[in-house]
């Protein structure tokens, strides 16, 4: 069996990330749902959710063939 090796990142790649925004640069920071979310304590909120949610249920995830 032959492992392939995953490619590495061109240059072009790496010079591309320095021009990349970061989501809290696109988002319009005046948007009342943007003002909501800095409101919201997110620690309580998935302390409180989180146990609902585990990564073991649920159907397994498999390899479609090519």
């Amino acid at each position: 069996m032959v492992k392939m090796k995953p490619e590495a990142s061109s240059k072009h790649e790496k010079q591309s990330e320095l021009f990349r925004n970061r989501l809290d640069q696109i988002l319009d920071h005046k948007h009342p749902l943007y003002q909501i979310s800095n409101k919201i304590d997110w620690k309580k909120f998935e302390k409180d959710f989180g146990k609902n949610y585990t990564e073991k249920t649920g159907r397994p995830a498999y390899a479609y063939a090519c």
